[in-house]
């Protein structure tokens, strides 16, 4: 699954499973100072935790790959601080 944001705001949800031991998130493209945050949601998108890393809200702002395994969910992104060349994808394996 490719998914391309360009602006800041919240991505459309989406049903999301994850594979065992996790799925690879290959995040890359254009920042330009943007911050990408996820958001799982486990009562079918009424509402969103963002994930945490460490204690740390989970923040992608340049290109990386992660293992992330959340389990059955509703996914969206969030993208704040987005330039005007922001064109972040991210593809899910």
């Amino acid at each position: 699954m490719l998914k391309t944001i360009t602006e800041n705001g919240f991505t459309i949800p989406f049903k999301y499973r994850a594979a065992q031991p996790g799925n690879i998130f290959a995040f890359f493209g254009e920042f330009d100072s943007a911050i990408l945050t996820i958001q799982a949601s486990y009562d079918s998108g009424e509402s969103f935790i963002t994930l945490e890393r460490d204690g740390e809200i989970f923040q992608v702002v340049e290109p990386s790959i992660y293992q992330i395994n959340v389990g059955r969910c509703f996914l969206r992104f969030s993208v704040s601080n987005a330039g005007p060349s922001t064109e972040i994808k991210v593809n899910i394996a």
